[in-house]
């Protein structure tokens, strides 16, 4: 029976399809928005990781509050890329 995924295999399957659409943006949102969400994303990856890791749970809770509010910061980065019609429809 296949092992269910964990958040950080969907965190990493997450980025292989996002590091190839956020190349495919224009030159003037590539260096500005999608370098931010690049970025926010390998974060969120880090922080998952290092509670993943972390035994104490004080520092559990935080590495995934820091994970949580820089996924919030994402998927406004992602909406506002929606919005403005960079995503392809690949």
């Amino acid at each position: 029976m296949k092992e269910p995924a964990t958040i950080l295999s969907q965190m990493y399957d997450f980025l292989l399809y996002l590091v190839p659409q956020l190349s495919k943006f224009p030159r003037d949102h590539k260096f500005m928005l999608g370098d931010r969400t690049q970025v926010l994303a390998h974060d969120i990856l880090d922080d998952l990781i290092s509670a993943y890791y972390t035994r104490m749970s004080n520092e559990k809770v935080e590495a995934l509050r820091k994970a949580n509010l820089k996924l919030e910061r994402l998927r406004y980065c992602i909406r506002l890329s929606h919005d403005l019609k960079l995503f392809s429809d690949e």
